[in-house]
């Protein structure tokens, strides 16, 4: 059973952290009852997923239980030595132990650097250019 230890309200959601990790919860719960239950919810069905919220010193990203890669930031005073690359390569490790495609979404000056991580243009939709990366062996 997970711990509840914080709660952060944004306006993206409800980020709770526990003993088994954060998460954000995208649910308005009425009381923090409801929340923490959502919370160990939320954490049950991503176990064998992936990590939703992977951070550093540095920066953070966050991966949806789908593959979607969303939020890759790192601080402006770590940018250029190879930080990024490392969060990158963390989460592309888990998604090839897991087998799973990611994909995201990246401004167009952006796009050599995911593709030296593997990633490829497949299509332009509503949301911009969208990069996608299959699972290695």
């Amino acid at each position: 059973m997970a711990i509840v230890t914080t709660t952060a309200v944004t306006t993206w959601g409800t980020w709770v952290s526990s003993s088994m990790g954060t998460v954000m919860v995208m649910v308005m719960a009425a009381t923090v009852v409801e929340m923490a239950a959502a919370a160990m919810a939320a954490h049950e069905h991503l176990a064998d997923q992936f990590a939703p919220v992977y951070q550093t010193e540095h920066g953070s990203a966050l991966v949806s239980p789908g593959g979607y890669v969303r939020n890759v930031n790192i601080r402006s005073d770590a940018r250029g030595q190879g930080h990024g690359s490392a969060l990158l390569s963390q989460i592309t490790a888990d998604a090839d132990r897991l087998g799973s495609s990611l994909t995201l979404h990246a401004r167009e000056d952006l796009h050599p650097w995911y593709e030296r991580h593997g990633f490829k243009r497949v299509a332009t939709d509503p949301f911009g250019p969208r990069l996608e990366r299959e699972a290695q062996a």
